[in-house]
């Protein structure tokens, strides 16, 4: 015991004035001590995850809704026949994984643009509905909801904890 752990344990430190113990109960001493010191790290690590795992569900709540809108433009697009449009619409959330500021931007562009394209719908097929004589109180909650939900997605992007995701990481210097 003297030769492979000498030194290694508070009592047979010749330095150490405050422990002197037998070498059995500073072993006993040094596993306890570090297996403190796992279990605090393993603790913290923990609390790391967890957190992340908040702020990760946090985030998929937040998008689910910008998601979704993207969904139904492309879902929307696919109706019209603007089938080039619809690869687009669909990928188009793909780019929320880089995380840079001015991509928010972009996507609540792309939303913004989305809801102005659902109005246009809205007020056509009203304006179409009633030429024809049939009921467009329907199509219009329908079609209002769909507005304030994509209008609503563009607005959730300005949520503090997704702007702080977006951060652009600082360099060093």
């Amino acid at each position: 015991m003297e030769g492979l752990f000498a030194g290694s344990f508070p009592a047979n430190n010749p330095t150490n004035k405050v422990m002197k113990t037998s070498p059995k109960k500073s072993l006993g001493l040094w596993i306890g001590f570090k297996l403190g010191c796992l279990s605090t790290r393993l603790l913290n690590a923990g609390r790391a995850i967890e957190e992340t795992c908040d702020n990760l569900d946090i985030m998929i709540k937040i998008l689910i809704l910008p998601i979704i809108s993207s969904v139904l433009l492309a879902a929307h697009f696919s109706r019209i026949d603007l089938n080039w449009l619809v690869p687009l619409a669909l990928l188009f959330p793909l780019i929320l994984l880089i995380k840079r500021k001015w991509i928010i931007r972009i996507y609540q562009f792309y939303l913004i643009c989305g809801g102005i394209i659902w109005i246009e719908r809205l007020f056509y097929l009203r304006s179409l509905r009633i030429a024809v004589g049939e009921s467009w109180i329907l199509l219009v909650s329908i079609l209002g909801a769909v507005v304030l939900i994509t209008l609503l997605s563009a607005l959730m992007l300005q949520n503090k904890k997704v702007l702080n995701a977006y951060q652009p990481e600082k360099k060093e210097q």
